[in-house]
């Protein structure tokens, strides 16, 4: 077979889900979308921010709930996010700004929200809308470069930040970073400052020149520098209370690296401890910190210690000093200020030690391995659990954060709740709550915000969130009452309410509120229930005593202790100032005491009572003092609750595609319940369209995410008929009836778009048997006897319809002809089974229909009450620019009110003055098409009056027509809209007290139902303009009269931001292009169950079609900034929607066959409407829009999203404007039905009716963006692979079976090791003896010549590794994993058919299921050839494993190959759920390593086996019952992954690059043809191609991904020899899979069944797929991030266009936080010493989601970059959409 074509394959990479992660590494409170003030106000809370990765959330809890809203999305900032913080205001009247931090190369951004302050309100005309706007960028490369010395490892920064306040309330923000690991600190301070010339005195935020510490001088100063010895630090803490102070000695001998410093883990600002500023670092000695495998070893000084270190640091002076510095235990990571600022917790895996004032007050041992991680310095100090509770944890992984001033809340790295507190001696103690987060798999961050107090005379509505949670608090207050009546007298109450949030990459992320309640009451009732408990018991039994169904009762203070068995008295007590001055006057100047002797205690001290009887008396000088009852604050959690989940997905593992559930019972196949069908004959299918599976989170929040979309998935569809000729349907849910408006069979003179009389059909609906929705038409459902109805019935062409009550009445709005003139009526139908009777409103016919004048469009009848009667209403328009909004009833037309074109309206927009010399002809026709004011589009909405209540101060007034004067109103236009809101209402909307309306004939009108009540919603209509004007009039639906109260211009030229105002905006006008609306439709957007839900998560949106084909979306919000309240603000889709060129060229190909006839213009003919609003579906609100590819408008998190709609057996796009030509909601039975063409002739069509939209707004799951949905199955376990079983004598349509490898990640208890069941004697006799043992081996070692046995080192190391002190606590829980092959059946809720678990220390690594040819003859053997048609294929699910040993990997690994089967269970004899086995064919050992990949060679249609192990790669066939090697080839290293295409193998080694191999079937061999020569670390590889041309993928270790080719001609490739890398780009992001996916053109990307569609597409275009851009194969991926991305190969002319529109981009566009998008898309360099590629970048790879951002420009920026690069917008976005069709593989 010939080598693959060499010519350059150019890629682009974009993210599908457009939203990024939503996971949570980082989080902070900051008011960005409101000001203090304003939360203050309104009772609002700070928005809660989060960051992870790339991406950066903005949320507003809601006050009353904690519900998040998501306000705003940046997913994909160019930088990986570190650190996240932030900068508080100066002013309450201003708002907040974040401070972000960036790894790799350390950068600092000071961001705030564009266009949220006064001065980026008054800029109507912005593309960067809402960007993360830098107001200042520090880069400390040029720092790193400086002090690195030539190294090339570069760490994440250490960002660290000190907020302006303390002592010194205006002191600036300090900023610490540290730069590669302890490399370099950069030190500076940001400062909020008035702006310059800035006449409303706002602040803006300014960054001092960074100041770089010297650290090399410092590291002189410090005591471990100066080699000390253990006696002169055990000397200096004798003196100084464990305080290590700095010597003056200038001795500059150093054994130091560098700095002296070490490695720095963690730093943090003391905001108390001095009036400068005061920064603890935790580093380690110059040699770096110890090993963790010799932190055990038997030492009699301990393992080597870190370092806790302060230094005092003036900014503006460039000083630092070296206050003090304390041996820490060698475990130490993290580090936590105590909330009272003069000290931190080092937090450690086996201690946790409190520093205060420079002194180690407690290291406490949370497990029996504390001791060998302690130094011998602190051996000392190390401390059980004061309370008697011994602990076995480990805090490693954990996170930590301060509910109160001594309580901490602490979660394990499992997640695990516990609680530290301190206790009345001023130790700290920890007790668990019993309490697990679930589903978040480990946790990576806790923040916590405290709640104003909620008092008790406020409402419970005012008191807002802190409200809800003490009154949970109080009812399990209430409950314990009784339990604690003997202390009532001593008990003091206080309850402090909070938010948590639990943050996770590898799982969901929690807000968690909190109440804590704080009981004083004697120690000695506390202190008797934790008597007699044994070190041995297990936690949750020891802190039975504390936790109860109530709350975690935890001890706390009353006063202050010096040791644990006296109570001080303070003589005096100096105030805060003083204190601070004191402690630093002695940490600086003080000289260090020359005696040990210290007083012990004060005068006056009195001993502790904790006897209730005792009445004694101790004399103590000159008076008698009697004993102080010691009491004790008990802190009880009365709650801790989830108040919401932020689902995400975790990392993503490799996907597979495969069904998700059985058949719907429509099809009449058999159901799930029945058994598996046993003949052959029988088999069933897998029915229709698939899913993509992928696996993903870790632990507990192991899943598997189901990705898929409206339409495509089979498990929502009820019902489906054929029909033909379907132009719309409209339905009558009461009636259960369906209205289907019909065109003619003859469509040669048809219109595209339009309505051709066609007659109307009437479905009624009918239930089977079996479930299913059937409809059957009612032939004759008019009366013989009446001709009008007949007429209708027969062909009329049915515009609208509606419902009128429930007894059977309905409306049409019908078109019909008479002597070929169209007429226009309504038309009100009474129907039931005896009779129809059919009255037509004839006002509207004399009114409406004008000699040459013709109807074009009309808005959906809007049917609403108001009082007791019912009203319904439509706006009509007409050809001739004007338009008419129509009321009527069932009892008649009610009134009609003309609104005038262009040449009665009046003119809002002041005209230009004219120019002196001539403008061109296009530029004139341009600006006589937008001076024009015709009416282009309309719509009738309701909404809350609140939603528009800007009022214009002059605007225009139009009243009824066609009606009796004395229906006309009488008065003025109201110049105040407002309506009146009591405070109720207030809270519910989130509106101000002062944007509520004064006026009294406004109270009058609006409120006229009871206090408290919601406000009932207005009638508005829509009126746009061909000049761009958007006009909004209020409805009075008593008088007909319109009142103007919204005027705004520029939708059809998507502008970011539409503000109220009078005049029209003064944008630029496009220079090229004429676009106007062609539709457009306001709507709620959000959860219909408004009860469940705040009402904050809904907004009213508006999206608009314009005559290029774009769509538009808006949503209306409420600005606290600036002049403008009410804002239409652009949705970011990153989305074209417009026909494609391709569509195009196809219908010509078409028309010209004579497939479809050729349409005249629509011009002026009706055309059907493409927006339909919905309402309850699937628990939703929103709008499905009928575009060239159907979308779904739906709320994520309060925010509007798109999701797609595929149809299944779609014809082929191009044909007609829109697959789907017909929709209509609700139904009687629910969901929503659609008429799509279908393949198969011209004018075929089906009727699908779906029971629901999604099951994401019921079950777990998210939108993540990008048109598609994502259902989590949380399976409880992490799930590594998962494979589809296609095999149809197990896995049929009724059981789609799935093979799944998991594993299971348990913490095994090792409390055995805490007591071995010997006696001290026995135990030093064992001691004996091995050491004896010992001695005699070495001795025979030593005589003999040759080493020890390596087991019996083992041993001993072992032994001493695991020694527990069962004094400070007992051996921690250890991490295990357990793997397991699992059989899941799809169609029974995913549940386990059958498992296999793998052994010990065995770790499944690869999964797959093929089927293998079966060999007869041995190789080798002289036997005749079989024909290939007479060989046997069975299906195996094959496993590869490695075996670790026990003792690590001193030993080299082994693996298996497990080959299963995979049969139906006996129908007599299985259980009910079991319908399939698991049974083990044949496992092979492998010797020379793990196995690591393997793949099914397929050649010449004969099946084998490829295995992966170590450095070998073995092909290997089936044949008696096991597997015989005919064919090897050996690698360098370890092999990872295979790929394979046709007979061509793509190997990945893990460290040394990639590997092509060709397979020849004629003499079995593997010979290498090409490979990298530089060394790559492969995470993944993967294969793409266009045409005959194909591209390797190459994944490394540093985040990029590189781009190879086989190209032997080149002298690159060295005769062939070498793969030449054609391209290289960072991802910012890891993965370990590449997955293959076709690349669908937009000709068929609508359709759930593309095999359909293609081969449809196939019979009218014969030459399609002869292209190579129709022969694509692209790849995609899941990372580490919770991210799935593309990459598609792209044509040469799309290249080089957007390359230079990437470039253009990159320049003109402003990006957030100013990170250079094109700085962080370049190829990261290796840090391994040799590793580096000799030659320069490539690049060469188009950033998706860069270019994606060109679609949501304004069109006049569209135009200018377009023209930049001598393009054309119309192709640009034609080449975007291309891009988009690829990417999705759904």
């Amino acid at each position: 077979m010939s080598a693959p074509a060499s010519r350059p394959i150019h890629p682009c990479v974009t993210s599908i889900n457009k939203q990024g992660s939503c996971g949570v590494e980082f989080s902070c409170w900051a008011h960005l979308t409101h000001t203090r003030q304003v939360a203050k106000e309104r009772n609002w809370l700070p928005n809660l921010v989060t960051a992870t990765a790339s991406t950066l959330h903005v949320y507003t809890p809601s006050p009353r709930n904690g519900k998040l809203k998501l306000e705003y999305s940046y997913p994909h900032i160019a930088g990986t996010i570190v650190f996240l913080s932030t900068l508080t205001s100066k002013s309450d009247h201003e708002p907040d700004a974040l401070l972000i931090g960036f790894g790799g190369y350390a950068r600092l951004s000071v961001v705030t929200i564009d266009g949220l302050d006064e001065a980026s309100s008054a800029q109507q005309y912005s593309p960067t809308l809402h960007l993360l706007q830098a107001i200042c960028l520090l880069d400390f490369t040029s720092v790193w470069n400086e002090y690195a010395y030539g190294s090339t490892a570069q760490e994440d920064a250490i960002f660290t930040m000190l907020e302006a306040g303390g002592p010194s309330k205006n002191r600036a923000t300090t900023v610490a970073v540290i730069l590669g690991g302890g490399v370099a600190i950069a030190v500076t301070e940001i400062v909020a400052e008035l702006l310059p010339n800035d006449t409303e005195n706002r602040h803006g935020w300014f960054a001092r020149e960074p100041y770089i510490l010297p650290l090399v001088s410092l590291s002189s100063q410090l005591p471990h520098m100066r080699r000390a010895t253990a006696s002169e630090y055990d000397s200096q803490q004798q003196q100084t209370g464990g305080q290590v102070v700095a010597s003056s000695s200038n001795n500059n001998e150093t054994n130091s690296m560098v700095t002296g410093w070490g490695d720095i883990f963690d730093a943090v600002f003391l905001s108390a401890y001095s009036t400068a500023e005061t920064l603890v670092l935790l580093h380690s000695a110059p040699g770096g910190a110890t090993w963790v495998g010799r932190l055990a070893r038997e030492n009699t000084s301990g393992p080597p210690p870190l370092y806790l270190t302060a230094l005092s640091i003036s900014v503006p002076h460039a000083r630092t000093a070296l206050l003090w510095s304390l041996p820490m235990t060698s475990d130490a990571r993290t580090l936590y200020p105590l909330p009272n600022g003069i000290g931190c917790l080092v937090m450690g895996t086996n201690t946790i030690t409190s520093v205060e004032a420079g002194r180690i007050q407690q290291v406490l041992a949370v497990n029996g391995f504390a001791r060998a991680t302690c130094p011998a310095i602190l051996v000392n100090q190390l401390q059980t659990n004061p309370i008697g509770l011994k602990l076995a944890l480990q805090l490693d992984g954990s996170a930590c954060c301060f509910l109160n001033s001594r309580t901490a809340l602490i979660v394990l790295r499992r997640c695990q709740v516990y609680l530290l507190q301190r206790l009345t001696t001023g130790q700290w103690c920890m007790v668990p709550t019993g309490e697990v987060l679930a589903t978040m798999g480990e946790v990576a961050h806790l923040q916590s915000y405290f709640l104003p107090s909620a008092a008790a005379s406020f409402p419970s509505k005012q008191q807002g969130l802190s409200g809800l949670l003490t009154s949970i608090a109080s009812t399990k207050k209430g409950q314990q009452e009784s339990q604690r009546q003997h202390n009532q007298e001593n008990t003091t109450e206080t309850m402090n309410t909070g938010l948590v949030v639990a943050g996770s990459r590898l799982g969901d992320s929690y807000v968690l509120g909190f109440a804590v309640d704080s009981l004083n009451f004697p120690l000695s009732s506390v202190v008797k229930e934790t008597e007699g408990a044994s070190s041995d018991s297990p936690s949750q039994e020891m802190s039975s005593s504390f936790t109860n169904q109530q709350g975690v009762v935890h001890l706390d203070a009353e006063e202050t202790a010096s040791n644990g068995n006296t109570i001080v008295e303070q003589a005096s007590e100096l105030s805060a100032r003083d204190r601070i001055l004191e402690i630093e006057e002695n940490a600086l100047y003080a000289p260090v005491p020359s005696s040990t002797t210290q007083t012990t205690a004060r005068p006056n001290t009195v001993q502790p009572s904790d006897d209730e009887d005792s009445d004694g008396w101790i004399s103590s000088g000159p008076q008698l003092k009697r004993n102080r009852r010691l009491k004790t604050n008990v802190s009880v959690l009365r709650c801790l609750t989830a108040l919401d989940r932020i689902i995400n997905l975790g990392p993503i593992g490799p996907s597979c595609e495969g069904p998700l559930a059985a058949p719907p019972a429509h099809l009449g196949l058999k159901s799930a319940e029945q058994p598996m069908m046993t003949s052959g004959s029988d088999k069933g299918t897998v029915f229709g369209a698939s899913a993509f599976i992928f696996p993903c989170g870790f632990g507990s929040s192991g899943s598997l995410a189901l990705a898929t979309m409206p339409g495509r998935d089979d498990r929502l569809i009820l019902s489906e008929e054929d029909c033909i000729n379907v132009r719309s349907v409209f339905s009558l849910p009461s009636s259960k009836l369906l209205l289907l408006g019909m065109s003619t069979s003859n469509a040669a003179n048809d219109v595209e778009g339009s309505a051709s009389a066609g007659g109307i059909k009437l479905l009624r609906l009918k239930s089977s048997s079996n479930g299913a929705v059937k409809w059957e038409e009612l032939e004759e459902w008019t009366d013989p006897r009446d001709e009008t109805m007949g007429s209708i019935a027969s062909s009329s062409a049915l515009l609208d319809a509606c419902e009128m009550g429930r007894d059977g009445t309905f409306a049409m709005f019908l078109q019909s002809t008479e002597n070929d003139n169209p007429y226009w009526r309504i038309a009100i139908v009474r129907w039931n089974d005896d009779m129809v009777r059919c009255d037509f409103l004839d006002d509207f016919l004399v009114n409406t229909n004008i000699s040459g004048d013709r109807l074009v469009a009309s808005t959906p009848i809007l049917t609403y009450t108001t009082g007791s009667e019912e009203l319904h209403g439509t706006a009509c328009r007409w050809a001739s620019g004007r338009a008419v909004l129509v009321l009527f009833t069932r009892t008649g037309l009610k009134y009609m009110v003309d609104i005038p074109d262009g040449d009665s309206a009046d003119k809002t927009n002041d005209e230009p003055p004219a120019k002196e010399h001539e403008e061109d002809e296009e530029k004139q026709k341009i600006k006589d098409f937008y001076s024009s004011e015709d009416i282009v589009a309309l719509d009738l909405f309701r909404a809350s009056p609140d939603l528009m209540s800007l009022p214009v101060t002059a605007g225009r007034q139009f009243a009824v027509t066609g009606l009796s004067p004395s229906d006309r109103m009488d008065g003025q236009l109201a110049t105040n809209v407002h309506p009146a809101f009591d405070e109720e209402d207030l809270d519910l909307y989130g509106i101000a007290p002062a944007s509520v309306s004064s006026s009294e004939e406004a109270n009058k009108s609006r409120s006229s139902g009871k206090k408290g009540e919601r406000t009932p919603d207005n009638t508005y209509l829509a009126v746009f303009r061909q000049s761009g004007v958007m006009e909004l009039y209020e409805v009075a639906d008593a008088t007909g009269l319109l009142s103007l109260c919204w005027l705004c211009s520029g939708v059809e030229r998507g502008l970011s931001t539409l503000f109220p105002s009078q005049v029209v905006s003064t944008v630029p006008l496009p220079s090229s292009h004429m676009v106007k609306i062609e539709e457009a439709r306001f709507f709620v957007c959000g959860p219909a169950r408004v009860k469940s839900i705040s009402s904050e998560f809904k907004s009213l949106c508006l999206a608009a079609t314009t005559s290029n084909g774009d769509f538009i979306l808006y949503t209306v919000k409420r600005r606290l900034f600036g002049t403008h309240q009410l804002v239409l603000e652009r949705e970011q889709l990153k989305t074209v929607c417009r026909r494609t060129q391709d569509q195009a060229r196809h219908r010509t190909k078409l028309v010209k066959k004579g497939i479809i006839p050729q349409k005249r213009a629509a011009s002026a003919e009706y055309s059907n409407n493409v927006f339909f609003r919905f309402n309850d579906i699937s628990g939703q609100d929103g709008l499905f829009a009928a575009l060239p590819q159907p979308k779904w408008i739906v709320s994520a998190r309060g925010k509007p999203t798109v999701l797609n709609h595929r149809t299944r057996q779609a014809a082929p796009a191009g044909a007609n404007p829109s697959p789907v030509t017909g929709f209509c909601a609700p139904l009687s039975m629910g969901g929503f039905l659609t008429v799509h063409e279908r393949v198969g002739r011209f004018g075929s069509q089906r009727l699908t009716i779906y029971r629901g939209l999604s099951p994401v707004f019921e079950k777990p799951g998210l939108i993540p963006g990008g048109g598609f949905y994502v259902e989590r199955l949380t399976m409880g376990v992490t799930v590594r692979q998962i494979q589809f079983i296609d095999d149809e004598s197990v896995s049929n349509g009724n059981h789609p079976l799935y093979a799944i490898l998991v594993s299971r990640e348990l913490e095994v208890d090792q409390s055995a090791q805490n007591d071995d069941g010997m006696t001290p004697e026995e135990r030093e006799q064992l001691e004996r003896e091995k050491e004896e043992a010992r001695i005699q081996r070495q001795v025979e070692a030593d005589l003999g010549g040759f080493d020890v046995e390596q087991e019996w080192v083992d041993e001993i190391v072992r032994d001493d590794v695991f020694h527990v002190d069962t004094e400070l606590g007992g051996a921690p829980p250890v991490q295990k994993e357990y793997y397991s092959l699992w059989i899941v059946d799809a169609a029974n809720e995913w549940r386990v058919v059958d498992s296999y678990d793998l052994e010990e220390y065995e770790h499944g690594l690869t999964l797959q299921v093929m089927a293998l040819t079966e060999f007869k003859e041995e190789p080798g053997s002289t036997s005749p050839t079989i024909d290939v048609g007479d060989l046997s294929h069975s299906t195996f699910v094959a496993l590869g494993t490695g075996t670790v040993n026990h003792n690590g990997e001193d030993v080299s690994s082994r693996g298996r190959v497990l080959l299963f089967e995979v049969k139906k269970a006996d129908p007599g004899r299985r259980l009910t759920s079991q319908v399939a086995s698991l049974s083990l064919m044949y496992e092979k050992e492998i010797f020379h390593g793990p196995v690591a990949s393997l793949s099914c060679l397929s050649t010449e249609g004969r099946n084998r086996l490829v295995i992966s192990a170590g450095a070998d790669v073995n092909v290997e066939q089936w044949g008696n019952g096991k597997l015989t090697q005919v064919g090897f080839f050996r690698a360098t290293m370890q092999i990872q992954n295979i790929m394979l295409f046709k007979n061509f193998f793509l190997l990945s080694d893990a460290y040394d690059s990639l590997y092509f191999l060709v397979w020849r079937e004629s003499d079995k061999s593997l010979t290498l043809l090409s490979k990298v020569y530089d060394s790559i670390v492969v995470y993944a590889a993967g294969i793409m191609s266009r045409g005959a041309a194909m591209t390797f993928l190459c994944h490394d270790d540093r985040q990029n991904v590189q781009f190879f080719q086989y190209a032997p001609g080149e002298a690159a490739a060295r005769g062939g020899n070498k793969l030449v890398c054609r391209a290289d780009f960072h991802l910012g992001s890891q993965t370990t899979a590449f997955r293959q996916h076709f690349c669908r053109s937009s000709l068929m990307v609508h359709s759930a069944t593309p095999v359909s569609t293609l081969a449809a597409l196939k019979q009218q275009d014969p030459y399609h797929g002869r292209t190579d851009d129709d022969q694509r194969l692209g790849i995609h991926f899941g990372t580490t991030d919770a991210q799935i991305l593309s990459c598609v190969p792209l044509s040469e002319p799309v290249y080089w266009r957007l390359t230079a529109l990437q470039s253009v981009l990159a320049n003109a566009m402003e990006s957030d936080c100013a990170l250079s998008p094109r700085a962080w898309r370049l190829y990261r360099r290796t840090t391994r010493r040799g590793g580096c590629r000799s030659n320069d970048r490539k690049k060469g790879v188009i950033d998706g989601d860069l270019v994606s951002r060109y679609a949501d420009l304004p069109l006049k920026d569209q135009e200018d970059l377009a023209s930049a690069i001598g393009s054309t917008v119309d192709l640009i976005l034609d080449n975007l959409l291309e891009i988009e069709c690829s990417n999705l593989m759904l």
